[in-house]
C-alpha cells in the first residue's frame, strides 16, 4: 500500500498568537513537527525490528505485514518553516514544496500537489496539519476497512492527551451550530447518519456529526481523483472558519 501525504507547515514567532505555528517557541514546535513526521514513516515496516539476543545481526525484521509505504510532501512559504531543525537523517527523506502567497492558503496549495500527483500509484491521498500525530501503523487499513464505498470519506476523531489536565484525553472537535442554509453543512443532514462495521471481532460505529473536521484527510486514488476534478476544488474562498478548515474540509462536504 502506498501514501502520499502533504504536510502544510509554518512558523514565525509572535507574542500572543493563538495557534502553535505562532506561539511556541521554535524548539519546541520542531520537535513536535518531528515527531508528526516520523510516525508516518514509521508506517513501513522497515522501520521497525526486534533485537536477536542469539547474536548474529543483531536485529530481526518485524512488521512487513501490513506496511505502508508513505511520501510525505512538507508546503512552505519564504523562511517561515523549521525544516533546517528537523534530525538531518529525516529531513533527507522530506520532499519540499515551497509556495509563495499568504501562509494561511498553504493548505490549498498542499491539495494541489496531490492533484497533480494523481495517476502516480498512489493508494492514499492524504493532507495532515504538522501537529497531528497518528500513532497506529494500521492507520490506512483501518480506514480501507471503514470505507464502504468511494462516495464515503472517513475522518478520524483527533484527541489531546495532558496529564496536567482533569481530563487527559480531551476529543476537541466537538459538536459545532450548523448553519441550514449553508451548502456545505446541507450535507450533514442528508441520507444515512451513518453505519457500523466489524473490526477484530468489536463493533465500530461511524456517525455523521456537526463537526467534521479532523486537521487532515485521506482519500482513496479514486475520490481524490473526483475531488480534484470538482468545481470546489478550485475554489479559494472561505467559507468555513478559516482557509485550513475550507482547504481540508469544506470542499469534502461539498
Amino acid at each position: 500500500m502506498r501514501a502520499l501525504i502533504t504536510v502544510p507547515h509554518f512558523h514565525r514567532r509572535s507574542d500572543g498568537a493563538r495557534h502553535g505555528s505562532e506561539f511556541m517557541l521554535a524548539e519546541e514546535r520542531a520537535a513536535m513537527v518531528e515527531t508528526t513526521i516520523q510516525a508516518l514513516f514509521d508506517m513501513a515496516g522497515d522501520e521497525s525490528g526486534l533485537i536477536d539476543h542469539r547474536g548474529g545481526t543483531g536485529r530481526l525484521p518485524v512488521n512487513a505485514l501490513g506496511r505502508v509505504e508513505v511520501e510525505v510532501v512538507v508546503c512552505t512559504v519564504g523562511d517561515d518553516h523549521l525544516l533546517d531543525r528537523l534530525d538531518p537523517s529525516l529531513g533527507r527523506r522530506l520532499h519540499r514544496q515551497p509556495a509563495a502567497g499568504d501562509p494561511r492558503m498553504l493548505p490549498f496549495g498542499a491539495r494541489d500537489v496531490l492533484a497533480r500527483n494523481l495517476g502516480s500509484g498512489y493508494d492514499w491521498y492524504g493532507l495532515l496539519e504538522d501537529d497531528v500525530l497518528i500513532a497506529d501503523r494500521w492507520f490506512f487499513h483501518k480506514l480501507r476497512a471503514a470505507t464502504p464505498n468511494s462516495g464515503v470519506v472517513v475522518l478520524p476523531n483527533r484527541y489531546e492527551a495532558d496529564p496536567r489536565r482533569p481530563l487527559r484525553k480531551l476529543y476537541g472537535d466537538g459538536p459545532a451550530r450548523l448553519v441550514f442554509g449553508n451548502p456545505g453543512h446541507a450535507a450533514l443532514f442528508e441520507g444515512e447518519t451513518g453505519y457500523e462495521i466489524d473490526w477484530c471481532g468489536l463493533p465500530v460505529r461511524l456517525r455523521k456529526v456537526s463537526n467534521p473536521h479532523a486537521g487532515c484527510f485521506f482519500l482513496t486514488a479514486d475520490q481524490m481523483n473526483a475531488f480534484a476534478r470538482a468545481p470546489v476544488f478550485a475554489n479559494r474562498e472561505i467559507h468555513y472558519v478559516s482557509p485550513l478548515e475550507t482547504a481540508v474540509t469544506w470542499g469534502l462536504l461539498t
